[in-house]
């Protein structure tokens, strides 16, 4: 019984870690991909009305001269989706796991 408690700590912590790293690749995605798509000129937004997307994802500060900025909200957001992803993956790989092994036991019977 002890055994299995280890096992299972160790699968969760694993697969934990992994959804963590997946989703800070999200975010970095978001920052380095995402971003120049949808802002391709940081200065267009001086004279022009932002969308609500762009109010969500991206912050103006004065500090960067009113350019667009990923916010917090904006990495939150993208990093949920990563988390999400990693969470859909894994639960994809235990139903085919499950539907092989099964497969296997009716074969045996």
């Amino acid at each position: 019984m002890a055994n299995i408690n280890k096992t299972l700590l160790k699968t969760i912590i694993k697969i934990s870690i992994l959804g963590l790293l997946l989703a800070f690749s999200f975010s970095i995605v978001f920052h380095y991909i995402i971003t120049p798509i949808l802002i391709p000129d940081e200065c267009y937004y001086h004279s022009q009305e932002t969308s609500i997307l762009i109010d969500l994802l991206y912050d103006f500060p004065a500090i960067e001269g009113f350019h667009p900025v990923p916010s917090l909200m904006g990495y939150f957001v993208f990093s949920t989706i990563g988390f999400c992803t990693w969470i859909f993956i894994i639960r994809t790989r235990n139903k085919k796991n499950k539907t092989v092994h099964s497969k296997d036991t009716s074969k045996v019977q």
